[in-house]
């Protein structure tokens, strides 16, 4: 087995919700990314962490800026 199919079983029991994005979630993206230079993706995942009142599990520095979002910051590559 790949180790990319052993992450995808992983994922499969983890308690995880997936959650789509809307066409409600454009404006509230918008205004992240107007504020911080990050990727309309990352912006769309901080805009859903806020949303969803979740802490955002990350190893972006760039998500660092982003004070409206709770964080729990991993250990960066180096």
């Amino acid at each position: 087995m790949t180790i990319a199919r052993e992450r995808i079983e992983l994922i499969k029991v983890l308690p995880l919700t997936i959650e789509g994005l809307g066409i409600e979630d454009i404006e509230p993206t918008g205004l992240i990314k107007a504020k911080h230079k990050i990727s309309f993706a990352d912006g769309c995942i901080a805009a859903m962490a806020k949303e969803k009142d979740a802490e955002l599990v990350h190893k972006d520095p760039e998500y660092e800026a982003i004070t409206l979002v709770k964080q729990k910051k991993l250990p960066y590559k180096k």
